[in-house]
């Protein structure tokens, strides 16, 4: 990371969490006008999984036990 950039990433940590929420957007926004958003993105991923659960191609777990697994210890 350049120095410029360094000093724009601690500026900006000193934002509040929905200033940085808005500012990451618009960066990743910036990126590629060609590229769909960030929410677009999540959109289509969130229905990407409804239709795998709606199509009984996944068993949905609760937070519990997904916490569980992911707090498993990896080998």
């Amino acid at each position: 990371m350049t120095t410029r950039a360094a000093d724009i990433l601690q500026n900006a940590m000193s934002l509040t969490e929905a200033e940085r929420v808005e500012l990451a957007a618009r960066l990743l926004d910036s990126l590629d006008s060609n590229t769909p958003s960030a929410q677009e993105e999540w959109d289509r991923e969130i229905e990407r999984r409804l239709a795998q659960i709606d199509g009984n191609h996944v068993q949905p777990i609760s937070w519990t036990d997904a916490r569980r697994q992911i707090e498993l210890p990896r080998s």
